[in-house]
This record gives C-alpha cells, sequence and structure tokens, in this order.
C-alpha cells in the first residue's frame, strides 16, 4: 500500500514539474519579475477655517525634444529645415515656460542630430498641456514628457510648513 502511495506521489511531481500541464512556468515567471508600477501620492490642499489655501500641490514634468523625429519630420516635409522646426519648437516652450527662447534653440542645434535632449524637469501641468497643444497644432512630433515630482507650494510662505 505504501509503495502504491509513494509510487502515485512521484508519477504526480513527475507530470507537473516536468511536463508541466498546468502551465506553472509563467506563473513562475511572473513571480521572478513583477512588473512594478511606481505610485505617487498627490497630497491634497490644506485649507484653514476660513476656507484660505494654505498648503497645495503641484505637479511637475520633465521635458526632453527627441532630435530624431525632427529630423524624420523634416525628411517628410521638403519644404522645412530643421534650423526652422528648431525655430518653432524654441518659440513654443518659450512662449508656454519659463525657458528663454536662445537657451532651448542653443540645446536643439548644439547636440547630434540623433540625440534626445533634455529642456527641464520644472515644466508644469498647465504649461505642459499648452506646449502640447502648440506642438499638435504645428503637427510636430518629438515632444517626450515624464512625470518629475510633486512640489508643496505655500502660499504663506514657510509660515509653519513643517507643522502643515
Amino acid at each position: 500500500m505504501n509503495l502504491l502511495f509513494i509510487l502515485i506521489w512521484v508519477s504526480y511531481l513527475y507530470i507537473v514539474q516536468i511536463l508541466d500541464p498546468f502551465d506553472f512556468s509563467k506563473t513562475l515567471e511572473v513571480r521572478k519579475n513583477p512588473a512594478k508600477k511606481l505610485l505617487y501620492p498627490y497630497r491634497g490642499n490644506i485649507y484653514d477655517r476660513n476656507n484660505k489655501l494654505i498648503v497645495s500641490s503641484a505637479k511637475y514634468y520633465q521635458l526632453d525634444i527627441d532630435k530624431h523625429s525632427i529630423v524624420q519630420y523634416c525628411k517628410k516635409h521638403k519644404d522645412l529645415t530643421e534650423n526652422s522646426v528648431y525655430n518653432k519648437i524654441a518659440e513654443i516652450v518659450s512662449k508656454n515656460s519659463d525657458l528663454t527662447n536662445e537657451f532651448v534653440l542653443n540645446k536643439l542645434t548644439k547636440t547630434s542630430p540623433n540625440a534626445g535632449i533634455y529642456l527641464s524637469e520644472n515644466i508644469t501641468e498647465a504649461q505642459l498641456i499648452n506646449i502640447r497643444n502648440e506642438f499638435a497644432k504645428q503637427k510636430i512630433k518629438g515632444l517626450i514628457k515624464n512625470f518629475s515630482s510633486i512640489k508643496r507650494s505655500y502660499p504663506y510662505n514657510k509660515l509653519a510648513a513643517s507643522l502643515l
């Protein structure tokens, strides 16, 4: 009886581990390499008893430009040159953010044609929406945006900031 039980148990283990009829290898792979998704908590606004804003949070984004996409865009549109597109991009970004036209144009023209260019990581959500809309209106490709950080702002400077 014990020999029969051992034989059944060994055959079961062989089937499960070697033949893998339940496809456990995929489950094992997921357990070894779980997909990690970063969650950034959004801290809410704080108001005083008179409903005046004391503390708020603002999301900031990193703005990059993919020069390879711009080169491909210029190849499709023969009437455009890379410098004219760079001027448009510099104008759009400088008009909708704190960056100057010269700074953006300098960054765009100094690097190699297939590089990604880091412009800033302090672009607010409203500025980013305006920049994206202008890029879409001009039909320019190559805008890369990434979440950068959430910063707290204190309208009353640092008064009780550590307490809040």
